[in-house]
């Protein structure tokens, strides 16, 4: 039971820490990111089964749907090792989605179903 809670709090604690790592680099995602729209970064790698068979389909999906309402950014953690220790990515994929003003909202580890992603949006207020 000790490790459950303690497995817990250390995902909650990484989390932040994502988050906060993230806020003090946004700024490295500058060129990719329309100044005036929601936005979805996620890191992955051309090695990983459920980015490709599952998170990359559910987001060119959302991206098809969304039209120019939300950018979608995906960064390869092999071409971009640093971005990806800037912002905390441990594994992949690993999600962030982005406010408006670009401050990350929420940060998500594994493979997101288009619903998936939908409900985080809705939950976030961003849709």
């Amino acid at each position: 039971m000790l490790l459950g809670i303690f497995g817990l709090a250390l995902t909650k604690w990484s989390r932040h820490i994502q988050l906060e790592q993230a806020r003090g680099n946004i700024n490295l995602l500058a060129g990719l990111l329309h100044p005036a729209r929601r936005s979805i970064v996620y890191f992955s790698s051309p090695d990983c089964l459920p980015c490709r068979v599952v998170h990359k389909p559910s987001m060119s999906r959302l991206k098809a749907e969304s039209g120019n309402t939300i950018d979608i950014v995906e960064i390869n953690v092999y071409e971009n090792p640093d971005l990806a220790r800037a912002w905390g990515v441990l594994s992949v994929p690993t999600t962030f989605i982005l406010d408006k003003s670009g401050s990350p909202v929420t940060s998500v580890n594994g493979a997101l179903t288009y619903d998936q992603v939908k409900n985080r949006l809705t939950a976030s207020n961003l849709i």
